[in-house]
């Protein structure tokens, strides 16, 4: 669900509210309820491999998380520096998997890259 293709669904369905100058989503039932689940095949060898790198890689985002905000507390701006790096790499590597757990086309990536700005 915290990806780009998420985020782009939920900005496209969802009402929004604008507050200093950000928009805020509204996530109503309605919209929530309507978002496509992709269901894992757990027989599908591509499946569980998909599931699995995922799992990983969100285990290390929140391994990564924790050690960036260690690194903010104490101002060691090179540490954080390298965690950003890091942390931005594997939020890449999710949204490419989620993007092949969809079936999405090229073309359909580029909208959704592009509307996250």
């Amino acid at each position: 669900m915290n990806s780009k293709l998420a985020q782009f669904y939920f900005s496209t369905v969802c009402a929004g509210l604008e507050g200093g100058g950000t928009i805020y989503l509204r996530f109503f039932g309605q919209y929530i309820e309507k978002f496509p689940v992709r269901c894992i095949d757990f027989t599908n060898p591509a499946d569980k491999y998909r599931h699995d790198r995922i799992v990983a890689l969100v285990s290390e985002m929140l391994g990564l998380q924790k050690d960036r905000f260690e690194a903010e507390t104490s101002f060691d701006s090179e540490k954080k520096h390298t965690l950003d790096r890091r942390i931005a790499a594997v939020d890449v590597e999710i949204d490419h998997l989620v993007y092949d757990l969809y079936d999405l086309t090229e073309e359909e990536i580029k909208i959704v890259e592009g509307a996250g700005g």
